[in-house]
């Protein structure tokens, strides 16, 4: 009597990022690709690795297989083509929704320096955190320029995708033809961003928080800094200390960290 069963989606059956969503949290790591004599696609079996030639001797009589792959390596894939699906982009192409260069200037570095009280309160890692969360929220969730494949579905600190105008990269880089098409007309369209290279825009984000403090603590205090006023110049080293953060925390850590703060607010947001 066999004991396993196989998680199996088939097409009109609900969405495959729920289906990965499930069979991820009931530890089903492998997922097996099963076509019909014609290479279509007609079901995708999700099982664990140590079940997975039970799943195979289940249906190797009256199935053909197409492919063995990690379960997150392609719900990961299918979560970028569902995004860059092409009525979806060229819906947010003709609305003109913001793209992810235009929601960082226009909004986040509009909005920063309503929470540099919160730094000085806290600390410049709370204070990104809850900046990037209220912009976040600020924003209609078809219209937000930044998404995140689940931290949970095994990518550390989480894996981003911007919708954003990219440089052209004539000659292409096996994306897809819809991708270069975009690149070619300067079109925004969704692309994939390792947590690892979200540090120049957390870096930016950064430097806005120090333009910020300069612009609109220090100059209008100036000259009670310069006069040597007890108060302020305790609460200039206090507040500098704020927006500086911790000098011998490592960068990366600190990327990490505002990653991480960035993808639980975009998740707790889709599931509103």
């Amino acid at each position: 009597m066999e004991n396993f069963e196989p998680i199996i989606w088939e097409k009109g059956k609900g969405s495959l990022i729920d289906f990965y969503q499930i069979a991820n949290g009931l530890e089903l790591n492998y997922i097996i690709h099963v076509i019909d004599v014609f290479g279509e696609l007609n079901s995708i079996w999700a099982t664990s690795e140590k079940d997975i030639v039970d799943c195979f001797s289940t249906f190797s009589d009256n199935y053909f297989f197409g492919r063995v792959q990690k379960l997150v390596d392609t719900a990961e894939y299918i979560f970028l083509e569902e995004l860059n699906r092409h009525e979806n982009v060229a819906l947010q192409q003709a609305k003109q929704y913001p793209t992810f260069t235009d929601w960082l200037k226009g909004l986040v570095f509009v909005n920063t320096k309503d929470y540099l009280t919160t730094v000085f309160e806290n600390d410049i890692l709370y204070g990104i955190g809850r900046l990037m969360e209220d912009c976040i929220y600020g924003t209609e969730l078809d219209e937000l320029p930044i998404r995140v494949f689940s931290r949970d579905l095994g990518r550390k600190g989480g894996v981003f995708y911007l919708f954003d105008r990219w440089p052209s990269n004539r000659g292409g880089d096996g994306e897809g033809d819809k991708e270069n098409d975009d690149k070619e007309n300067n079109n925004p369209y969704w692309k994939r961003v390792e947590y690892k290279d979200m540090e120049n825009i957390t870096a930016k984000i950064y430097k806005n928080f120090n333009i910020a403090f300069y612009r609109e603590w220090v100059i209008p205090n100036e000259a009670r800094i310069q006069d040597h006023e007890d108060e302020y110049n305790t609460l200039y080293v206090n507040n500098f200390k704020a927006i500086l953060g911790n000098a011998y925390t490592p960068y990366e850590i600190k990327n990490r960290k505002i990653c991480i703060d960035i993808s639980k607010s975009i998740l707790e947001r889709e599931c509103e």
